[in-house]
């Protein structure tokens, strides 16, 4: 198949489009709020969580490769699932506010 191939661009689209999905259910699962780890150390980041190894699985089984827990760990931290900063660090009270229920 080419880069130019209708079908290959459909089934990209349509599996970016069920990752969308199942990632709006995964906040769901974190009630919609980040994660709050207080970290004091390095050391203590983690690499992988229960649930970044559940969506892995989830992910391979809907046919997505190299998303291992590791790398959907990363995409959680990355788009704001988990709060790894060191509580030392200038960003953890305003990354651990999101974490917070909101007040209307």
């Amino acid at each position: 198949m080419t880069a130019h191939d209708p079908s290959e661009s459909t089934t990209t689209l349509l599996r970016w489009g069920l990752f969308v999905i199942f990632f709006f259910l995964v906040v769901q699962l974190v009630d919609g709020r980040p994660q709050n780890n207080s970290l004091r150390g390095g050391k203590q980041i983690p690499t992988e969580s229960e649930i970044s190894r559940k969506l892995s699985k989830e992910l391979a089984r809907r046919g997505f490769k190299f998303c291992g827990p590791t790398i959907v760990y990363a995409f959680m931290q990355a788009v704001g699932m988990v709060n790894d900063h060191l509580i030392t660090c200038h960003r953890h009270a305003a990354c651990a506010a999101l974490a917070q229920p909101h007040r209307h």
